[in-house]
């Protein structure tokens, strides 16, 4: 079967952009995609696409699949699953690591669903 392009819209952003905006995200059933294409500094780094909405803006708000977020990432997916009229607002904590580096934890916010 031949290569289809993803329909995509909303402007790009980064979870540690989001972060500094200290804006909430809002998403809903389907906010999860995965990619596997991505390539950063010519290695392929493996990472979900969230789309959500930031003050009723659409976003695709990249994520590396590392650390605690595929897992927590899938579970809200199983959750908007399961309540199609549902929504997660998160909000992304920018945490300092050791070395000048930053880890960005998602926070639920707020959520409606069963």
């Amino acid at each position: 079967m031949p290569f289809q392009q993803k329909e995509r819209s909303g402007s790009w952003i980064s979870l540690r952009d989001v972060a500094q905006t200290g804006k909430t995200v809002r998403i809903v059933k389907g906010f999860l995609e995965d990619d596997d294409t991505n390539e950063y500094r010519g290695k392929v780094i493996p990472r979900h696409v969230i789309h959500g909405t930031i003050e009723g803006d659409e976003y695709q708000i990249g994520s590396p699949k590392t650390g605690s977020r595929p897992a927590d990432l899938k579970d809200m997916a199983v959750f908007l699953d399961r309540n199609p009229e549902g929504y997660i607002d998160f909000a992304v904590e920018e945490i300092p690591l050791e070395g000048g580096n930053t880890y960005n934890k998602i926070n639920v916010v707020d959520s409606e669903g069963d």
